[in-house]
């Protein structure tokens, strides 16, 4: 993971969710099989860079940091709950992501799987982006 890390790190060095982004995920992989008592499978790192590849794909610099979940499958999930909005992303496979999507202020919700393109997944972490800007 360190070669990728430095990588990523370099390519987005003026991203401030990425440092705790990664720290995270480096604990996580780490995490032995059976780490949650009920015998879950150690993290699949594929899926971790999987998750790292999404968010440079669809956060701008300052979009904040998910909570980064792992799974008892073990996978991992991405996690907003600020500003009205609840998103949650939970990484299936390199290219499949299942979303929840919830907006308290406006009224909205969906839930989808999403393969290949993640516009709306772009779309939803924008507008968290612009009503966090927006509080200061």
């Amino acid at each position: 993971m360190t070669r990728q890390r430095t990588a990523i790190r370099d390519h987005h060095a003026r991203t401030p969710w990425l440092e705790p982004v990664v720290q995270r995920m480096a604990a996580l992989v780490a995490l032995p099989e059976g780490w949650d008592s009920y015998g879950a499978p150690a993290l699949d790192a594929k899926l971790l860079f999987a998750a790292l590849d999404l968010l440079a794909r669809t956060m701008s610099a300052d979009t904040p940091a998910p909570a980064v979940i792992p799974t008892s499958q073990g996978g991992v999930q991405l996690e907003w709950h600020r500003s009205g909005i609840d998103l949650e992303v939970e990484v299936l496979s390199p290219n499949r992501f299942d979303v929840s999507y919830r907006d308290r202020i406006e009224a909205t919700e969906w839930d989808r799987e999403f393969r290949g393109s993640v516009r709306p997944l772009q779309e939803a972490l924008s507008r968290l982006t612009q009503r966090e800007r927006a509080v200061g």
